[in-house]
C-alpha cells in the first residue's frame, strides 16, 4: 500500500511556482541571488557614502529643524531705509547699489552665476569685483576662515566691523565636513536701516536665494545655529565705510 501511495505521489506534475511561493522554496535555491542583490545594494550605497565624503572638504549648509537652531528673517529690498542707505556715496552705498539685480536670485552650492544661481562665496566676491575692487579672486569660505592678510583681504575684529565687512562662520559636521557661510555686513548696530545685525548674502537652506537677512547669534557670534560659529572678519582693501547716513 505504501510503495503504492509513493508511485502515485512521484507521478503527480508538480504545480508552477509562483511569486508568492519564494520564499517557501529551499534556502539552497534562493540565497545565492539574495546574496547577489545584498551585496550589490551595499557596494551601490557604499560608493555613495564615500563619494560624498571624498568629493570635496566643503558641504552645503544644511536644514537644522533641532531645538538649538534659531531664526532667520528676510529683510525686504524695498524696505524704505534700505533703499535710503542705497543713495549713499560710500562703499555701502555701492554696494548696496550693485546688489539691486541680485536680490532673489536662487543660492546654488558652487554655483558662479549672479543671475542664474550662486552660492555664498561666490556672490560675495563678484559683488565686490563689480566695483571694481582689487578683492578679485575666488575663495572659499574656509580658506576665508583661516586668512590673515591675503587677496586684498585682511583680518580684523568683530569690534572693528563696518558696513562692508565680511563675516565669516563655519564648522566642521560629524564627518569632519567643512560647512561655511560668508556674508555682507550692512548694520551692525542698527542705526542705518533700523535692522540691527542686517547682513546680505546668498543664503542656502530655508531662504534659498540673495537676500538681506537678520537672524539669531549676530552678537553672540554665531549664524543661526551655535555651531556655526564666527570663524572669521575680513575687510576688502581700499575700501571706505562710514556708519552714518550724511
Amino acid at each position: 500500500m505504501n510503495a503504492q501511495r509513493n508511485r502515485r505521489s512521484e507521478s503527480r506534475p508538480v504545480a508552477p511556482v509562483t511569486s508568492s511561493d519564494v520564499d517557501c522554496r529551499p534556502r539552497r535555491s534562493v540565497l545565492p541571488l539574495g546574496r547577489v542583490l545584498k551585496r550589490t545594494i551595499s557596494v551601490f550605497i557604499g560608493a555613495l557614502l564615500i563619494g560624498a565624503v571624498t568629493a570635496a572638504d566643503v558641504a552645503p549648509l544644511e536644514a537644522r529643524s533641532d531645538a538649538r537652531a534659531g531664526q532667520i528673517r528676510v529683510v525686504p529690498a524695498s524696505d524704505r531705509l534700505l533703499r535710503k542707505a542705497a543713495e549713499r556715496e560710500d562703499t555701502l552705498g555701492r554696494l548696496l547699489k550693485a546688489a539691486q539685480p541680485t536680490i532673489g536670485v536662487p543660492y546654488k552650492w558652487g554655483g558662479t552665476r549672479m543671475d542664474k544661481g550662486v552660492d555664498c562665496s561666490n556672490y560675495t566676491w563678484q559683488l565686490y569685483r563689480s566695483l571694481g575692487t582689487e578683492y578679485d579672486g575666488f575663495l572659499s569660505t574656509m580658506a576665508m576662515s583661516r586668512l590673515q592678510r591675503a587677496n586684498d583681504l585682511r583680518k580684523i575684529s568683530f569690534e572693528e566691523a563696518l558696513p562692508g565687512d565680511l563675516l565669516v562662520y563655519g564648522h566642521r559636521d560629524r564627518v569632519g565636513r567643512w560647512r561655511g557661510h560668508v556674508v555682507i555686513l550692512v548694520d551692525k548696530e542698527g542705526d542705518i536701516t533700523g535692522h540691527k545685525g542686517l547682513v546680505l548674502g546668498a543664503h542656502g537652506a530655508s531662504i534659498g536665494e540673495v537676500q538681506y537677512v537678520t537672524y539669531t547669534g549676530f552678537d553672540k557670534g554665531y549664524f543661526k545655529d551655535p555651531q556655526m560659529r564666527l570663524a572669521n572678519v575680513l575687510r576688502v582693501a581700499g575700501t571706505h565705510q562710514k556708519t552714518d547716513l550724511d
